[in-house]
């Protein structure tokens, strides 16, 4: 007899009725009531024309037949349950991010936000370097490296994406204002001028 499909509701149900030594306790097991159970069994042994239980005044008792189809049936469903893990592991699987930024920009403008990244995304295991030098970045499978520098870029050989613009403003000490006042933009031009290096 050659089975086309498999009647996987039916083989738990057996499976199950098997290690519980018990339809009742099948049942409980899986959720449903002890006649469900007693029918899937039933449909079972039809289908295969041989009895898996002998049935008594006080329970059931595996027959011969039902040992040799436990075993097959207990390694089949034990290969599909690993199978569904795997898969299941493998779609959720952590996605690792290294992410480089100067050690000021880490302290002061990432670690307060990365909480809330992270809740938000629980799947991705962040780690920091803190570090001055550019670094290359790399995509390579479930992982990532994104360097995160201050500067106008582009930098040759990475793409890069402008995140934050800055606010630079003039500060003086208040011994310098007393020896040469500043009163209009103009009047900037007398002192010396700091330019941002990148």
């Amino acid at each position: 007899m050659k089975i086309e499909r498999l009647p996987l509701n039916a083989l738990r149900a057996f499976s199950e009725a098997v290690r519980a030594g018990s339809f009742k306790t099948a049942a409980k097991r899986l959720g449903v009531t002890p006649g469900a159970v007693s029918r899937q069994v039933k449909q079972l042994e039809d289908r295969l024309g041989v009895a898996l239980f002998e049935r008594h005044a006080n329970g059931v008792r595996v027959s011969e037949a039902g040992h040799l189809l436990a075993e097959d049936v207990d390694a089949g469903l034990a290969r599909i349950a690993n199978g569904v893990q795997t898969v299941h592991e493998h779609a959720h699987a952590a996605t690792t991010l290294t992410l480089s930024a100067p050690p000021s920009f880490t302290q002061f403008w990432l670690l307060p936000r990365l909480a809330a990244f992270e809740a938000l995304e629980s799947h991705i295991e962040i780690s920091l370097d803190a570090d001055q030098n550019l670094s290359d970045p790399i995509w390579q499978g479930d992982s990532a490296r994104l360097a995160l520098r201050y500067g106008r870029g582009p930098w040759p050989g990475v793409r890069s994406i402008r995140l934050l613009e800055d606010s630079l403003f003039p500060v003086c000490s208040p011994a310098l204002l007393e020896r040469s006042p500043i009163d209009t933009p103009a009047d900037l031009l007398a002192h010396p001028l700091l330019e941002v290096v990148w």
